[in-house]
């Protein structure tokens, strides 16, 4: 953790969550008195409102920012924190919540107000290596439109493909 980024842990059970921010100083603890018994309904209908792709998830997602984010924002303001990057260690039934399409009251999703990044035990240890190098990938992408079916050109396409794609034939992959 440093002044722009912070590691976030949130672990929800059954009627507690508690949350624990780490920086660059002692760890923040905060417990809430609300659990999976009432964000697993939540995190159900905002998935369930993507999934059919209507509105019906913003509220929802709403809520679940007011429950888990808002108490964070609290935590980092009382302590004169303002990250750019919020990295989040989520456990449990969590990691099934899109912590991007949380919106505020506003209407704004978290990703407009912090870079967000998950974090994920299986590589903690392995952080430093080269993991890309075990890599395979297919990319795709159009950089001719479809009028009948009314897809525009994508010109980034080239450039966005050789960021991602290896083309030093020395190394395979």
């Amino acid at each position: 953790p440093t002044e722009k980024n912070v590691i976030i842990a949130i672990n929800a059970l059954s009627t507690s969550t508690q949350i624990t921010t780490y920086y660059d100083k002692q760890p923040l603890q905060r417990d809430l008195d609300i659990g999976m018994d009432k964000l697993a309904p939540l995190i159900d209908a905002m998935r369930g409102g993507i999934v059919a792709k209507n509105d019906a998830w913003r509220k929802p997602a709403q809520e679940l920012y007011q429950l888990l984010i808002l108490p964070i924002e609290a935590q980092l303001k009382e302590n004169k924190l303002a990250p750019q990057n919020l990295t989040l260690y989520i456990s449990g039934q969590l990691r099934s919540l899109p912590m991007a399409a949380l919106l505020d009251a506003n209407g704004q999703y978290l990703t407009s107000k912090y870079r967000l990044s998950l974090y994920n035990p299986r590589f903690g240890t392995d952080a430093l290596r080269d993991w890309a190098q075990d890599w395979n990938i297919n990319a795709f992408g159009s950089t001719q439109g479809n009028a009948s079916a009314q897809l525009l050109p994508l010109p980034s396409v080239v450039g966005e493909l050789a960021s991602i794609v290896r083309t030093d034939k020395t190394r395979q992959g």
